[in-house]
């Protein structure tokens, strides 16, 4: 986390921020031009009657491969996004990049929008900062926890997939509950088996269900499980 922080005072950031209302999504984007070039749409959820004086969490929502390009509206096809464009309210604060088209996330570009979003919000408590995100999405939920252990407090990796040696080189681990479709032809079951038994054997919290017959799309099942959400934000990391 103080490696996010120490980023601020480097940024020239070109930023547009319509003010957002609490209970809906709005269109936000960032521009900066250093340490590097980074270039984000996102859509931002406050919750309702929000108070910038009270402290919340903050939930990063990372989407796959159908909702790249430059139409931010896409996000809210899936996950979270597509539940408060519906209607759901949730207690927490949500920011959902949009990847750029034929690319794939890329953690210092999120790292550098994640230090952009804690330096807006300063009421997000940095305690309670959580990862979610869905095929594309849920390997790079897997890749950054793996890579900066320290930042969020709980993933919830829905049909992701990554490198199960890299789980015995980071300390601590990140809490999880991966999702998968049984029948998954894009990213095999075994992409969350093998990173939740790896998880397991250097006795971290991690956990898996498994939707037996279903195919790649594992996260419908998944974002509509209340009881995902208790179990992120039961989570906090130490102060």
């Amino acid at each position: 986390m103080k490696k996010l922080l120490l980023l601020i005072p480097t940024l020239l950031l070109g930023c547009s921020h319509p003010l957002p209302t609490p209970g809906t999504l709005t269109p936000q984007s960032l521009t900066t031009t250093t340490p590097h070039h980074v270039s984000y749409q996102y859509l931002l959820y406050l919750p309702p009657n929000y108070n910038p004086h009270q402290s919340y969490p903050l939930v990063l929502f990372l989407h796959g491969v159908g909702e790249r390009g430059t139409d931010v509206s896409k996000v809210a096809a899936w996950g979270p996004p597509k539940l408060i464009a519906a209607g759901q309210q949730f207690n927490f604060i949500l920011a959902a990049p949009q990847c750029p088209d034929h690319q794939w996330w890329h953690i210092d570009d999120l790292e550098v929008l994640l230090s952009s979003l804690l330096h807006d919000y300063p009421n997000i408590d940095h305690s309670r900062l959580y990862l979610t995100g869905l095929s594309m999405g849920g390997c790079a939920t897997y890749d950054w926890i793996l890579r900066d252990p320290h930042t969020f407090a709980a993933a919830a990796p829905i049909c992701g997939s990554s490198n199960p040696t890299q789980v015995h080189y980071t300390s601590p681990l990140t809490p999880i509950w991966a999702f998968h479709g049984e029948a998954d032809p894009v990213i095999p079951p075994d992409g969350s088996r093998l990173m939740v038994a790896a998880y397991l054997h250097d006795h971290a919290e991690a956990k898996l269900t498994l939707y037996p017959h279903l195919g790649h799309n594992a996260w419908t099942p998944a974002y509509n499980t209340p009881e995902l959400y208790t179990w992120l934000l039961s989570h906090h990391l130490p102060h």
